[in-house]
Formats: structure tokens, C-alpha cells, sequence
């Protein structure tokens, strides 16, 4: 959200809240400039500005619940599940925090820069050559959740994250969760 306050305020157009923000931002995120008053939006203008918002605020992010985060996903491996990345994040941004994380060996398939996913999600699919409820996908997008779920996924929606908790019910995954480790153990029984 603080990249979208430097890009507004580098327009000089007045900054949504932050629950605008959260209710209304899709991967097409050019609709929320502009539909907020940036008529001239410019995404090159955009990614420099927001490259430049991450690389300042670097290390203030961090994963939730670090520790309990590379537990989870290692024994999600060691159940023998395989895991992906399907981001809408820039490439090089999402293969740093990857590398920042140590995250590098637990995903089996990562790619950054989908969106819409709907292309990404199937690509996934034949990768793994996995039919769809066969797979669990987890997003705090209620764009990503809707693919998904049109994919034929069954899907988890996490509520801490990008959209707002309401948006995220709105887009009815299948699971609603608010941590990964809430996530773990809905996973963990519905595997039994």
C-alpha cells in the first residue's frame, strides 16, 4: 500500500484508504489507478516507483510467522506434496524475497509475473500433470481464488493479506483461513 501512496502522490491525484485499496485492487491493477483519478496511468512509471518503495523498505517485511511458515512447508514436502508460486509479482522481486526467505528449495514450480493466472494455473496442472481437484491453491486475492476455483481447485482463502477479509469470503473459497498454519491443518485433515 505504501508504493500505491508514492504513485498517487507522484500524480498528484488524492490517495484511496487503505480499505479502498484492499476492497478494489485487481492483477489489471491499471483499473484502480485509473478508475481513483490517475487518468494517464503509465505501468513503467508505475513499477519504477514501486521498485523503489520495496528496495527502501526491504527488510521491513517479513513473512507471517517466519519460523512456523518454513516448519509448515517443509513438512508439507515431507508429506510429499509439491508445491508452486503462481505471482503476480514482478519476477526479480519475487526471486529475491525467494532467496531472502530461503524459500528456494521448498517450491517445486514458481513463476512471477501471472496475471491474470488464468494461463499460469493450468500451466501448473500439466507441470505436475495433476488433474484440478487434485490440487490445493491457496491466495489472499479474490481474483486469484475465482481462477482458481474456475480451474476446478479447490481453493483456500487467506484473509491477512492483500484483499480484505470480506472480499476474500465474497469470492467463497472452499477453505477460509487467516495463517498458513490454519491452513496446515485444514490441508492435514482433508488429506486423511
Amino acid at each position: 500500500y505504501l508504493s500505491t501512496e508514492k504513485i498517487f502522490e507522484a500524480f498528484g491525484v488524492p490517495v484511496p484508504t487503505l480499505r479502498e485499496y484492499q476492497n478494489e485492487i485487481e492483477s489489471d491493477f491499471s483499473k484502480f489507478y485509473i478508475q481513483h483519478g490517475i487518468a494517464n496511468f503509465d505501468l513503467n512509471i508505475n513499477n519504477t516507483i514501486r521498485t523503489r518503495v520495496f528496495e527502501e523498505n526491504w527488510d521491513k517485511v517479513e513473512l507471517h510467522g517466519p519460523v512456523v511458515t518454513n516448519r509448515i512447508l517443509l513438512c508439507l514436502k515431507e508429506l510429499g506434496l509439491r508445491l508452486a508460486i503462481v505471482s503476480a509479482e514482478l519476477p526479480e522481486i519475487l526471486a529475491r524475497r525467494m532467496e531472502q526467505f530461503q524459500l528456494g528449495d521448498v517450491f517445486d514450480y514458481v513463476r512471477g509475473g501471472t496475471w491474470p493466472k488464468n494461463a499460469a494455473l493450468g500451466e501448473v496442472l500439466v507441470h505436475f500433470g495433476v488433474k484440478p481437484e487434485e490440487t490445493f491453491y491457496i491466495d489472499d486475492t479474490y481474483e486469484g481464488i475465482s481462477i482458481a476455483k474456475e480451474h476446478g481447485m479447490k481453493t483456500f482463502g487467506f484473509t491477512e493479506g492483500y484483499n480484505t477479509r470480506e472480499r476474500i469470503i465474497d469470492a467463497k473459497p472452499t477453505y477460509v483461513v487467516s495463517s498458513l498454519e490454519e491452513a496446515f491443518f485444514v490441508l492435514d485433515r482433508a488429506l486423511r
